[in-house]
């Protein structure tokens, strides 16, 4: 793990022992395994990180991304990988006296004008709550023979390097991603002001720092009040508010960074949050291809596929663009909006909606139908400066008069009279930083590798009758696709769906075999009738214009054409495929590492051929080119 320091002001003034700019920040070195340390923050003082850490706060409050975090929140896991922004601690702009009445006895306010000793502040933070595998009694001297100025600190926090099971995984099977979480890239050694083992502090730098500008925090408190104000006596909590903001704008203009912050800053007010996911090719909770709605109930401290966890309702779309089968898109987004909107445990809950990146051409009329369909209170629209491929701006007239995909009946009856009302846009200026070029090609690959993950845990593997091989794959997480246990599943008892082609019965085995396929539970009313045919191609089919519930991703390893059987690798349980009775394949594929991870027999790579090249007409996908330059037609 790689930490940095950095102060706001950068005036380099300090009150009593702390340090200033040019000097070191305050760590001491509590505990080696695993590496631990105590950090006191003064006002404003920032901590910019790159790992994977749990953060405790013992005294005062720190600031991440939106959310406050305060002593009596348990330890968080914060993820700063190299793919994104660096996060950003700050402590509270308050003393740390400010904050201890809650802990003081007696005459509350005869204390807090005096002031807190400081055996007081030491006792406070030698009673918190730390992590078992702490050194206490080294903690307990620090604080004890520390110099510090307790009562003008910002905060102070236990940093402790964290493992994931995730980022050995990622890591491990895809070269591309061996420094996932590396240290910073210091290129003036002479900038280190610090080091102890395995922390480093390096000189401050902005060029990868998510920097919440004031334009995002006036709207995101605006729209926080507008939620409050409308849950009164009149209307409390339990009751639905109706507060629905959606989130639109061009790729990396930002929408998921502004999303992260509003869902945190909520989150200091309100126990939950709902979220529907609508940007199939980046989403936020779910691997790629899917539209959702997630119950978001802690801060969110990290990149997409760090806290992937099921939705509440989730629908395959099956492909990263609406472009396809744009009314199948919206078809999905309708249903979660209604189970937002129907179901009583989330009555409270105000609901954000992320949408894509794409809004010129086919992307601005989906658009337009996703906002006739949720009936936003709130518009966040995130601008590039100086970027033609802004979305027109999101105004009163643009509502009015876009026209959608939707034909003209069906838009109009989605949209309701605007009348004394209408929603309120903020259109903000983007706060990517300088220094990130963002791939979202990365974060979908990072979010397939997330959900495939699940299944290289040891109760997933396959016990092989080889004791030598046993040994050597059940202790390396990156063995073959082989080794996870799969589920042997008749095709009797599931129905399966090409959802973006139109396949020939008699082909569809060979386009299901080593797929990508979401397990789904339909109605029987979705379910085309099985025949008697005696052949063993007899299989059962989706209705069209069907929409099953799906509940998680699988791959299809083989298929046992005289037996009738899939055979389907998947993190999901048993008890939860139980329910599951139909496979849907869409256009998404198998992660290429997992195919090329070896197999322990050299040059044997199942389902990938050197024969074929894509030279050979008809052997590779036909792919639109939407990024050349097209002659305009000018006037004959």
């Amino acid at each position: 793990m790689a930490l940095k320091k950095r102060t706001v002001d950068g005036d380099g003034d300090g009150d009593g022992d702390l340090p200033t700019e040019t000097s070191c920040l305050v760590l001491h070195d509590v505990c080696d395994d695993p590496p631990t340390v105590l950090s006191f923050l003064k006002l404003d003082e920032e901590l910019v990180f790159r790992g994977i850490i749990s953060l405790r706060v013992l005294l005062g409050c720190v600031w991440m991304n939106g959310f406050m975090f305060k002593p009596r929140h348990n330890a968080i896991e914060l993820h700063s990988p190299n793919v994104g922004s660096c996060l950003v601690v700050k402590a509270d702009d308050l003393p740390v006296s400010s904050s201890l009445a809650q802990y003081s006895d007696g005459n509350t306010a005869e204390r807090k004008r005096k002031g807190l000793k400081r055996k007081r502040v030491k006792r406070v933070m030698l009673t918190a709550v730390l992590p078992v595998d702490c050194d206490q009694e080294r903690i307990s001297e620090v604080i004890n023979n520390s110099g510090e100025d307790w009562m003008s600190l910002g905060a102070v926090v236990l940093l402790q390097q964290q493992e994931s099971f995730l980022v050995d995984f990622i890591t491990r099977i895809d070269k591309q991603f061996l420094n996932l979480y590396g240290a910073y890239d210091v290129q003036d050694q002479q900038a280190v002001t610090t080091c102890i083992p395995r922390f480093q502090l390096n000189s401050p730098t902005h060029e990868q720092c998510i920097s919440i500008s004031s334009q995002w925090e006036q709207s995101a408190a605006d729209i926080l009040k507008y939620c409050m104000d409308t849950t009164t006596s009149a209307n409390p909590l339990g009751t639905r508010n109706s507060l629905v903001i959606v989130m639109c704008g061009a790729k990396n203009s930002g929408k998921s960074t502004y999303s992260r912050f509003l869902a945190n800053t909520f989150l200091n007010k309100y126990p939950q949050l709902t979220y529907l996911e609508a940007d199939v090719g980046q989403t936020e909770f779910m691997p790629p291809g899917f539209v959702g709605l997630n119950l978001i109930t802690k801060p969110i401290t990290g990149p997409a596929f760090t806290h992937q966890f099921p939705p509440l309702v989730a629908h395959f779309f099956g492909d990263v663009s609406p472009k396809s089968r744009p009314g199948f898109y919206l078809q999905c987004v309708s249903s979660c909006y209604w189970h937002w909107n129907n179901d009583k445990s989330i009555a409270n809950s105000p609901l954000l909606v992320n949408t894509c990146g794409w809004v010129k051409g086919l992307g601005i009329l989906l658009l337009a139908d996703i906002l006739r369909i949720v009936k936003p209170t709130h518009i966040v629209q995130l601008q590039l400066r100086g970027n033609l491929k802004n979305a027109p701006a999101i105004d009163f007239k643009f509502l009015r008069s876009a026209s959608g995909w939707r034909p003209e009946g069906e838009r109009q009856r989605q949209w309701p009279s605007i009348g004394s009302s209408h929603p309120i846009v903020y259109i903000l200026d983007s706060c990517t930083p300088s220094g990130i070029v963002d791939q979202p090609t990365h974060h979908r690959l990072l979010a397939l590798l997330a959900e495939f993950t699940q299944m290289f845990k040891r109760e997933h593997m396959a016990i092989l009758s080889d004791s030598e091989n046993s040994e050597r794959y059940l202790g390396n997480v990156t063995g073959p696709l082989s080794i996870c246990l799969p589920y042997k599943v008749s095709w009797k008892f599931v129905a399966v769906c090409v959802l973006h082609e139109k396949v020939p019965q008699r082909s569809i085995l060979y386009s299901l075999n080593s797929s990508v396929v979401g397990l789904a539970i339909a109605t029987q009313d979705m379910l085309e009738e099985a025949t008697d045919a005696p052949d063993a191609w007899s299989l059962r089919f989706l209705k069209e214009g069907s929409l099953p519930r799906c509940i998680g991703l699988g791959i299809i390893r083989a298929i046992d054409e005289k037996g009738g059987h899939f055979y389907v690798s998947t993190a999901l349980t048993e008890s939860q495929l139980q329910s599951v009775n139909c496979l849907l394949k869409g256009n998404l594929e198998i992660p290429l590492c997992l195919l090329f991870q070896g197999t322990g027999k050299p040059g044997v790579r199942p389902y990938v051929s050197g024969e074929c090249q894509s030279l050979v007409l008809g052997s590779s996908v036909r792919r639109n080119r939407q990024q050349l330059l097209r002659r305009r037609s000018g006037n004959i």
